[in-house]
C-alpha cells in the first residue's frame, strides 16, 4: 500500500481514539447516550453551546 494511505489511516485512528478517550473522560461510559454522545457528554459538564443538533431540545 502506499505511504500516503497508510499515513492518512494512522493519523484517523489516532484522532477516533483521542475522541473516545475524551467522551470517557467527560462523562460515565454506562450514561453516554448512543444517538448523541458528544451533545449529552457536552450537556453534562454544562457546556450547552455544543448541543443544538441534540433530539429533543
Amino acid at each position: 500500500m502506499p505511504k500516503a494511505i497508510m499515513y492518512s489511516l494512522a493519523i484517523s485512528m489516532v484522532l477516533y481514539v483521542l475522541a473516545c478517550l475524551v467522551l470517557t473522560g467527560m462523562q460515565k461510559y454506562t450514561e453516554i447516550d448512543r444517538e448523541s454522545g458528544f451533545s449529552t457528554a457536552f450537556s453534562s459538564v454544562g457546556l450547552h453551546a455544543g448541543c443544538a443538533s441534540r433530539r429533543g431540545s
